[in-house]
Order: structure tokens, then sequence, then C-alpha cells
């Protein structure tokens, strides 16, 4: 008999020994043997699908066996990100099991992975009413209030999952990431020391650390974090474009070109290191290599207003004063919009201006030169 088989035979004696038949008073997951249910919610997703699909289908199961089993499945799509069908699944167990606190957290996170904040909001705030010592419920809460930039709400909900769980290094790095965005460097930096200290191997920690020190103009602080981060995730393209825009704040353009190389070694089209290498090549004087970074930000996307702008820096310093007022044109628009084109002409009408004045100033300058001026070393001489 192969794996599989066994491991749905060994779900239908899940059932079978659910069964209120045999078991009328105990929950289903008291209801098993050590290692059957975990049969069911096998590593392999699919087989974990199946498994508690022939559970569901069955039928004449009690509302809490197949609350459990709707939960379970829902876990297994959730898994394999099919975050819609997990929540279809989540809502048959809470219409079977309407008071049960896990599933509107598990839905609620279900909800966030979709990036629905508003809807993991209502199910996080359903499960802390249901059961308000649960540390990951103000998690979620904390996480998806930061999601919608409301950072005080943020810090109140993590400070309440630290309250409830004083180790918890995930809500003190979403609460200091809360003091970042407010502006507040120092909390958000003592926050993440905390969090350093109970997990000295957090690259999240080194890496927020990092955005606190860069935000305070410590570059130094920042590329040592940054540094760490990447020692304990190697692949981070996130850390490898910080750490390059800290080296360009020191000045040190060629580790930042390099750092620059890691991230798009990583992601290709990533338009936002591209623009940053070109102007770090711009700063060493290597215009036609910037120039081509922005070339191909812009090919990327084409109303890329970052690289327009430094473009046209690149063209004026090249002298190519054409091309540079045409991306400097396409710049404001970008920027601006109508506004950015009414801006333009102003400046153009006025350097217009400005050149004819100067021209009739230099002409009455020379009449003047060439009248009475040069007379004027004729009557010191004869003196």
């Amino acid at each position: 008999m192969n794996l599989a088989v066994q491991r749905l035979l060994s779900c239908f004696l899940v059932l079978i020994g659910a069964s209120d038949l045999f078991y009328a008073q105990s929950r289903p997951e008291d209801r098993l043997q050590p290692g059957q249910w975990g049969q069911c919610n096998s590593e392999d997703v699919a087989q974990a699908i199946v498994a508690f699909s022939e559970l569901i289908e069955a039928g004449n199961r009690a509302d809490s066996t197949l609350a459990y089993a709707f939960k379970n499945r829902g876990n297994a799509y959730f898994r394999k990100r099919d975050y819609d069908r997990a929540i279809q699944d989540y809502d048959q167990a809470l219409r079977l099991s309407p008071g049960s606190a896990e599933v509107f957290y598990i839905r609620g996170r279900a909800y966030a992975r979709r990036h629905d904040y508003d809807r993991a909001i209502q199910d996080y705030t359903q499960a802390a009413r249901l059961n308000p010592s649960d540390p990951n419920v103000f998690d979620g809460l904390g996480s998806a209030y930061w999601h919608k930039s409301d950072y005080d709400r943020t810090i109140e909900n993590y400070d309440q999952a630290l309250r409830l769980r004083p180790i918890d290094d995930y809500a003190l790095i979403g609460r200091g990431l809360a003091y970042w965005a407010e502006g507040d460097y120092e909390r958000a930096i003592q926050g993440y020391d905390q969090a350093l200290r109970l997990k000295p191997n957090s690259a999240d920690a080194f890496y927020n650390r990092g955005l606190a020190y860069a935000s305070k103009g410590d570059s130094n602080r920042a590329i040592d974090d940054y540094s760490q981060a990447l020692r304990l995730t190697p692949g981070d393209a996130d850390a490898f474009y910080q750490r390059g825009l800290a080296y360009a704040h020191t000045g040190d353009y060629e580790n930042a070109i390099q750092d620059y190389n890691h991230v798009l070694s990583i992601k290709p089209a990533d338009v936002n290191a591209l623009g940053v290498r070109g102007v770090a090549y711009t700063k060493e004087g290597e215009y036609d290599q910037a120039i081509r970074d922005f070339d191909q930000a812009l090919l990327i996307n084409p109303r890329f207003e970052f690289g327009f702008g430094k473009r046209s820096i690149v063209y004026a310093r090249k002298g190519m004063y054409g091309r540079a007022i045409s991306d400097w044109s396409r710049w404001l628009w970008l920027k601006y919009g109508f506004l950015g084109i009414t801006i333009r002409l102003f400046v153009l009408i006025l350097t217009t201006g400005l050149g004819f004045l100067l021209k009739r100033f230099e002409n009455r300058r020379v009449a003047h030169l060439s009248g009475v001026g040069l007379l004027a070393p004729i009557r010191g001489n004869r003196r």
C-alpha cells in the first residue's frame, strides 16, 4: 500500500474515530490518536487538501468535526497561498462554530495576505474580544494598522502584545517600525536593541535598525547593521539596496555601485536600483554608464520620473542641452502634470525675457563704450 493511500485511510480512521456515535462529549482534536490528525495535515499540501476534502464530503458528521475539517483544509489552502479558498473554508468553519477565536484570527491573517486590512482588523478585533489573552491577535492588529499607516494604533496593539508576551521580538520590531515612521528614531532603535537581545540573529532587527540609523544620518552604523543583516540573509536585495544608499551618503560610490550590482543580479528589472546606480556613476564622472542605466530604467518604466530628472542633469553636464531640456520637461510633466507645463512655460518666458533685456543692455553698453567711454582716457592723457 503506497504512502498516499495509507494517509487517506488514516484520515478515514480519523473520521470514524471522531464520530459522535463513539465520542459524544469530546472535541474533535481530543478524539484522535497521536499522529492521526497530523497525517491528514500532511506537509504535502495537495495531499492534505484531498484528505480533508474526503472528510468534509463524507457527510453525517457533527458540526464541531466539520468545523475542524474546514479549518484545517483552510490552513492547507493558506499554506498553498490560495487565500480565497482558505477564506471560504474559514467562513464555513465559523458558520459551524461561530465562537472560535482561532478561526477569526487565522481568517484575519488570510485577509491580511490579500492586503484587505480592513477585514483583517475586523477579524482580529473579534478574535481579541473572544480571547483577549492571545498576544498573536494583537501582533496581527499591530501589523494591519501599520499597513494602513495608523501608527498610533500600531504602537497601542504591539504594546498590548508585549504586555501579554514580553519576549515578543516580532512585536518589538513592529513597534519599532511605527516609531521610525513617526520620526522617533531613538525609540525605534531602543526597540530593535531589545529585540536583538532576545534574538541576536534577527536579520529583520538589524535591517530595520539600519533604517533608523540611516534616517538619523548615522550612515556608518547603518552600514554595519545592513552588513549584519546580509551576513544572516546573504540574498537580501533590500539590504544591499539600503547599504548602497548608505555608502553613497558617505561618498563611497564605488562600494555603493557594487551593492547596486548585487541588487540588479537578484532583481534585474529594479528601476530604483538602476536609478541610484546611475546617480552613483554620475558622481564618479562616468556619464555614459549613467545614461545607460537611466535608459534601461526608462525602458522598463517609461513614467519613471526620477530617471528623466537625473538623466537631464547628465545630459547638461555633457553639453547636450536639447536632450537635457527634453528630459527636464518630461520630469516636470510626470511630477507636476499641468502645473509642471505651466512652470516650464513661465521659466521659458522668464529666461527669454531676461535674455532679451540682457541683450539690449549689452548693446547699450557697447554703444556707450564706443562713444563717450573711449574718450575718457584721452581726456586723462591731456591732463
